[in-house]
């Protein structure tokens, strides 16, 4: 993590840049991934904007957003708000992590393809950074499918996943529920659910694979253009060019 990085008060936030993709990785400082600023403190933003990034991808529902500090505007940041869950996360009934992944590709597929869509498209334009509340469950499934379309390594792809569990902590918890208390907060049931075990990415990989026969075909069929899928091989650095 940079020095940079180090100053950016956001939980679970980390660089993807490194992600191993056939002969090549994926680019560094383009695409970051992290937590929702959960401290009502404007240097989140200008940190952020030193990072270089420009754009913000927010995956939340209004609620969430609504109960959580708006520092975005603290910098010349660029903020698309792209509910995963349709703010209908309140509604959603489910015991397990796996249930909610399913419920998520099953019964919101369009909208994780169109974050998927507006990810790639504010990565082409400039660095991004994008996020739900604990950057682990929305964000995960998102940047997984942005990799898996680009043939990262499967392994990397998952380790990355997992690095949430050791990024969110009590530190995290005691943010969250300063600023929503646990009956209030949709989904709350997720958002005390910290683990991030491979498995469960795994899972949702294997049914896109299975359904769709892809990521790339997943993103077609829910409406994501051919061209922004092609322009996201411009985020895979070949080794000849690193010089690795």
């Amino acid at each position: 993590m940079t020095e940079t990085m180090q100053r950016v008060r956001l939980h679970n936030l980390r660089d993807i840049g490194g992600i191993r993709i056939g002969g090549g990785r994926f680019a560094d400082a383009v695409l970051y991934r992290s937590a929702a600023p959960l401290r009502d403190d404007p240097s989140i933003a200008a940190a952020v904007h030193d990072l270089g990034v420009r754009s913000i991808v927010d995956l939340r529902d209004q609620q969430e957003r609504s109960m959580s500090p708006d520092v975005w505007g603290a910098a010349d940041l660029r903020v698309e708000h792209l509910p995963v869950f349709q703010d209908r996360l309140r509604s959603i009934r489910f015991q397990t992590l796996d249930e909610l992944y399913d419920i998520m590709l099953g019964d919101f597929a369009p909208s994780v393809a169109a974050a998927v869509g507006a990810v790639l498209t504010r990565v082409s334009e400039g660095p991004t950074l994008v996020h739900c509340t604990a950057g682990k469950d929305r964000t995960g499934v998102v940047i997984g499918i942005v990799l898996d379309l680009l043939g990262a390594d499967r392994a990397d792809v998952l380790s990355d996943y997992e690095l949430s569990q050791s990024s969110l902590g009590r530190d995290y918890l005691r943010d969250l529920f300063g600023v929503a208390g646990p009956d209030d907060l949709p989904g709350g049931a997720a958002h005390r659910a910290t683990s991030a075990p491979r498995a469960l990415l795994a899972g949702a990989l294997a049914r896109v694979s299975d359904e769709f026969g892809g990521a790339e075909a997943f993103l077609l069929a829910h409406g994501v253009p051919q061209p922004t899928l092609d322009a996201s091989r411009l985020l895979i650095e070949r080794t000849s060019a690193i010089g690795t």
